[in-house]
């Protein structure tokens, strides 16, 4: 239950690390916490059951034995004595909670430290790790120490009472009956009669003790088990509050997460942000980049760029899903026809084969009738192919993130790309650690597949491979010089947006700053102005080696009628295949559409007229 709801559709495993902040450490809430608060309530109900049933049998026997009064004095030094206990009892509840926030501190510690293990290598940093380790030890041992020593004297006081004071209370009232005439109780039959019936007395008594005792242990079990309950009910708070895009009660600032009210559409043939401001969530958020208005056509190949920390990822987050939409409106593909390719390569547990068509599995692989040859033909687009055979083929499992280096971590992530040929890709710095010259083939490639590419970058060298440049944080807005019709009054927040050609400038030289349009945005002067300048051709080239997608024709026997036709089978193979994909998905889509169809239907009928 907690699985699917944490890794459901509605992104809850992001939203609720880089989102929200009411769960620390999630992975210690869903592995550990769970299991100690399903173990801590079974034990609770067995270990509470038969001492209470226990207790009810026993105090009925003491009623034949002792009479009711007796019986009634009893109870009531035992509920005078349990609530001094309680009186007295330590909050363990909450040293459970905080001991289970350390563990997870300390935990996670440990798999930072694995999971960055080459790079604090490098930096010969085992020292400072082992300090920050150390740090967090002492502070889980300190509050154990804690734990201990409010446990002792508790436990010491819990014996006195049960073993000592419920005995001498319990010995009294077994033998004032013999001790009162007229008792009906202790009235009648010689010595060893009355001898019979105290020594009955007192086991029924030794046994009701022994009841009440467990009783008082699953009581402190109870309040170990509140804490538990605590940290597993607010995991499941915020699981469900995220997965209706709860984030709390709206802060004081204007891009607090709960005034994000902006509209996300997936039913377009292109990407268009109207209006979207671009915030970075958390606390009051802060504005990175003034409202955006902004559309991507098929076959317009656009590059983001800007300097570092302007807000180019944030724009990708925005645009994906990840992050809200605080006003505005985003319209983009259907998720079939998208795909994001983060900065940072990852790489999933499984064979070679499943980093390639992640994220589908091998059994989606085969029902979509693509092969192992597409593959290779994919790698070999990526100039990966002598990967299967270094590595002992596409089945062949390993750690990837430690076998493969950085360039390589980069092209399968763009093979991957190849693999599902959507329409849209959006890279985000995806080609780093590729050689220039691979990147080249990489995006020549795409282009030729029919991909529209969406790259975020600020390296000049990928201008020739895009139609569209949009600039992040241009630091004045466009002068009356360069034909703009801006307002510079002073505190007006200006949002150039400028569309110009640069089909006479110098290869290379990067786009020019001339503006041709632009307008005066009503926002607080806050975040990065930005603009969009048309980038010049890419000079003539030789084409660079075919894709190994199909035989490459011999140049010696092929006229440029045949080339002609070749190219055109090949845009006319790649537009099948997307929509052949396109109809697959929606497809898919159909069980679940139809099943909450029902579920509406159903909740309709149900609902009181």
């Amino acid at each position: 239950y907690v699985h699917d709801l944490y890794l459901g559709d509605s992104l809850t495993y992001y939203k609720l690390q880089a989102l929200d902040a009411r769960v620390a450490h999630p992975d210690q809430f869903i592995t550990t916490d769970i299991a100690r608060f399903c173990a801590k309530l079974a034990s609770f109900v067995s270990s509470l059951g038969k001492p209470a049933l226990d207790a009810v049998i026993f105090n009925v026997q003491l009623v034949r034995g002792v009479g009711l009064r007796g019986t009634v004095g009893m109870f009531a030094m035992y509920m005078a004595t349990a609530g001094l206990l309680r009186a007295c009892t330590p909050a363990f509840g909450r040293m459970a909670a905080e001991q289970a926030a350390l563990e997870g501190d300390f935990r996670a510690g440990h798999a930072r430290v694995v999971a960055n293990a080459e790079e604090i290598a490098f930096y010969r940093g085992a020292p400072r790790e082992a300090e920050q380790l150390r740090a967090s030890l002492r502070g889980l041992l300190a509050h154990a120490r804690r734990v201990a020593r409010s446990r002792v004297p508790h436990v010491v006081l819990e014996d006195m009472v049960i073993k000592y004071t419920w005995s001498a209370f319990g010995y009294a009232a077994c033998a004032l009956p013999f001790f009162v005439g007229g008792s009906s109780s202790g009235a009648g039959g010689g010595a060893g009669a009355r001898t019979q019936r105290f020594v009955t007395n007192k086991r029924i008594l030794v046994n009701l003790s022994d009841a009440g005792g467990r009783m008082m242990a699953s009581i402190k079990e109870a309040m170990e088990l509140t804490g538990y309950t605590a940290r597993v009910y607010a995991l499941l708070r915020a699981l469900h509050a995220l997965r209706r895009d709860d984030y709390g009660p709206p802060g004081a600032g204007a891009y607090a997460l709960a005034r994000a009210h902006g509209l996300t559409y997936s039913d377009i043939d292109g990407v268009r942000l109207t209006g979207v401001p671009i915030v970075a969530p958390g606390g009051d958020g802060e504005l990175l980049v003034r409202p955006l208005t902004w559309e991507v056509r098929r076959g317009e190949h656009w590059l983001v760029a800007g300097p570092n920390g302007v807000g180019k990822s944030a724009v990708l987050r925005v645009l994906s899903g990840l992050w809200p939409v605080f006003a505005g409106v985003v319209e983009r593909p259907e998720p079939a026809e998208i795909i994001y390719v983060p900065q940072r390569a990852y790489l999933a547990l499984g064979s070679l084969r499943d980093q390639l068509i992640y994220p589908h599995t091998h059994a989606q692989m085969l029902a979509l009738g693509r092969t192992d040859d597409e593959l290779r033909e994919v790698l070999a687009a990526v100039h990966l192919a002598y990967l299967p055979a270094r590595e002992g083929g596409l089945g062949a499992r390993k750690e990837w993130k430690d076998v493969l280096s950085g360039g390589e971590k980069q092209r399968i992530n763009l093979a991957r790309v190849f693999y599902h040929l959507p329409r849209f890709a959006v890279l985000d710095e995806a080609t780093s650690a590729v050689s220039a010259d691979v990147e080249g083939l990489i995006y020549e490639h795409a282009k030729r597949l029919g991909i529209t590419l969406i790259t975020i970058s600020h390296r000049p060298a990928l201008y020739r491979h895009h139609t569209y440049l949009l600039r992040l944080g241009v630091h004045e807005p466009p002068s009356e010089s360069t034909g703009s019709t801006a307002s510079s009054e002073p505190g007006s927040a200006l949002t150039g947006l400028s569309i110009s050609s640069a089909a006479s400038s110098e290869p290379g030289s990067g786009p020019p700053s001339v503006s041709t349009e632009s307008w005066v945005d009503d926002m607080a002067a806050s975040g990065v102005l930005w603009d969009v300048v048309q980038l010049p051709a890419a000079p003539e080239s030789p084409p660079p080696p075919p894709p190994l997608l199909r035989p490459a024709p011999s140049s010696a026997s092929t006229s440029r009628i045949d080339v002609a036709r070749e190219s055109l089978a090949d845009a006319n193979r790649v537009e099948i295949e997307q929509l052949r994909r396109a109809l697959a998905a929606r497809q898919a889509r159909v069980p679940a559409l139809t099943a909450r169809l029902d579920q509406v239907q159903r909740e309709l009928l149900a609902a009181p007229v």
